[in-house]
């Protein structure tokens, strides 16, 4: 059973967010009324990852770009707790609470793509031992894949735009982490899903 849970992360400095985020904030306070909706800032990703998963405490620490440390931040928060994550920038139209299957799900492109895997919107059971697995593999890639690594690191201090580092940002923390365990994971798809959410893309964390 999903926890009636929605799980969502910002920068700490207001100031930094764009103005479409609250009314999509709004949005799924109206459509959950059931659920709990929690606020996580971006300054809690390597705490937490400190506390409660130690493990991957260096991994998160690591990373050069806040957007790495935060794709895993979800992943541990839906582990740790389960519910539905959902991007500041998701609108919901209408509760889809009931669509969702037990276990680990996320949206997937309806087209073959090379990141098919979309991680704006999740839901998982607490506890998730896929969760886990995906976790390890996250660290694997990291330490294997030196050339997107690379990249990252040096372009962390040269004022980086989104286009120079966006595929090797997916490379080390979006869809590869997820692909290794594709059979372990409900998909949901876009399609499906396109009169219950719109991902406006607004975010570009630095």
């Amino acid at each position: 059973m999903i926890p009636k849970i929605i799980h969502q992360i910002a920068p700490s400095n207001k100031s930094n967010w764009h103005p479409k985020w609250e009314e999509c904030r709004e949005s799924f306070k109206e459509k959950f009324p059931d659920h709990k909706i929690r606020l996580w800032y971006d300054t809690t990703s390597e705490p937490f990852a400190k506390k409660y998963y130690p493990r991957f405490y260096d991994l998160v620490k690591g990373y050069p770009f806040m957007i790495n440390k935060l794709d895993i931040f979800r992943i541990m928060l839906l582990h740790r707790y389960g519910g539905i994550y959902a991007d500041m920038d998701v609108e919901c139209h209408k509760n889809f609470y009931e669509k969702l299957p037990d276990g680990f799900s996320t949206l997937q492109e309806d087209q073959d793509t090379d990141f098919s895997f979309i991680n704006c919107m999740m839901s998982s059971n607490k506890n998730n031992v896929t969760l886990l697995k995906v976790l390890e593999n996250a660290k694997y890639i990291w330490r294997t894949q030196t050339h997107s690594r690379r990249v990252l690191e040096l372009n962390h201090k040269s004022s980086p735009t989104r286009y120079n580092i966006a595929k090797h940002v997916l490379l080390v923390t979006g869809s590869p982490i997820l692909e290794r365990y594709k059979k372990e994971i409900n998909t949901l798809s876009t399609e499906e899903f396109k009169d219950c959410i719109t991902h406006h893309l607004t975010s570009w964390w630095k």
